[in-house]
């Protein structure tokens, strides 16, 4: 609803399904920025003004409600203001009083993740100390703070000092970081990795990785479900979400981009080995899904799987490496990646992976873009 004081818009759910502006822009306000929408301000709920303090943020913020609905009339979900979301809670939440979110994050030191260790298998047990120890010999270095670390999962309260430690350590953090941590520390369920984040010391995908090794472990001696990768997904995206929100408010005079955009190519995989009937199509699609990759997976008639892939360079390395192994049911043989160009790609829509049934032949470089990928028998 728009009217002279400006839309009515509560921006910190993003409770908005359809859109009624034309275009969104950001402009200065003070030693800030804000949100147009039609020349009227964007506000949050209560009636002021969403304010950011970044010019970077300020822009990725228009560019989300630009991209909203699509066009006038259009319908979207609170997915699509992640940012405007989490900008919203420093504005209304967090900035007027800090405290209560620092004693709620405090919380999480005497149920840290990485504290909390396996007895076994084994390999378990080589795999938590190997990936975990050295964030928390990081928190102990970083941060003056010495977790412990227990067999089994009954807590044990943190020493004092390392509390007190830890409670500096937030305190010290901007307001931008503890919304971000707000989500960074409750989705990954460790202050060390939420932390490790915000400081910059660690990413969003490789801190997701740590926080669900014990789970992906059990995925592969047991094998993948949908719930399972669905929720990994999320993870991943509020994650990415929490870390670039932080970025863009930390950073000013650039153009935003999305995390996807960001060192974006696109490959072509051929995967030979025992890999159809064994699940690998939904394996690698999921996988695309988590790491927010763009393409589709299918079967071809010679018993191999063709794989077009977009995103960044470092995400596709990280499954170009896990697609050696595949699901527990595969073997894979080889994996044959090479650069691809977008027009000989076919249909991709944007931010979406699919995988679709058998076809006679690869993809061939004669397709033009806009049209059925065109399959080359061998």
């Amino acid at each position: 609803m728009t009217g002279a004081t400006g839309p009515a818009i509560d921006a910190s759910t993003g409770a908005v399904t359809r859109r009624v502006w034309r275009e969104a822009v950001h402009e200065p306000d003070g030693d800030g920025y804000r949100i147009m929408l039609d020349r009227q301000p964007l506000r949050v709920a209560g009636g002021e003004p969403l304010r950011v303090m970044s010019e970077m943020l300020a822009r990725a913020v228009a560019q989300e409600w630009s991209e909203a609905g699509g066009a006038p009339g259009g319908v979207f979900g609170p997915d699509s203001l992640a940012l405007t979301r989490l900008a919203a809670t420093r504005q209304q939440r967090v900035a007027p009083d800090r405290r209560p979110v620092i004693e709620t994050l405090l919380g999480y030191a005497g149920s840290d993740l990485l504290s909390y260790r396996a007895g076994d298998p084994q390999a378990l047990v080589e795999c938590q100390a190997a990936a975990w120890q050295p964030w928390l010999d990081w928190c102990a270095n970083r941060h003056a703070a010495r977790l412990p670390v227990v067999g089994g999962v009954m807590p044990v309260a943190p020493m004092a000092d390392a509390v007190g430690a830890l409670a500096r350590a937030l305190e010290a953090q901007d307001d931008a970081g503890l919304t971000a941590l707000g989500v960074l520390v409750p989705t990954l369920g460790s202050l060390v990795l939420g932390l490790a984040v915000a400081d910059g010391a660690l990413d969003a995908t490789e801190a997701v990785r740590l926080a669900l090794l014990d789970e992906q472990y059990q995925l592969e001696q047991w094998g993948p479900d949908d719930e399972t990768l669905e929720r990994h997904a999320a993870v991943l995206r509020d994650t990415r979400e929490a870390a670039r929100f932080l970025l863009l408010s930390r950073q000013e005079g650039q153009e935003g981009t999305r995390m996807t955009d960001i060192a974006a190519i696109t490959e072509r995989w051929l995967i030979a080995g025992r890999v159809q009937g064994v699940g690998y199509r939904a394996w690698l699609a999921q996988e695309a899904r988590i790491l927010e990759l763009s393409g589709w997976v299918r079967n071809l008639g010679d018993g191999r799987v063709e794989a077009l892939l977009r995103g960044p360079a470092d995400a596709l390395a990280r499954l170009r490496d896990a697609s050696r192994q595949g699901p527990p049911a595969a073997r894979v043989d080889a994996v044959e990646a090479e650069p691809w160009d977008d027009d000989d790609a076919g249909p991709t829509e944007s931010g979406r992976f699919s995988h679709g049934p058998t076809v006679p032949g690869p993809l061939s470089r004669r397709a033009v873009s806009g049209q059925p990928p065109v399959a080359e028998p061998e």
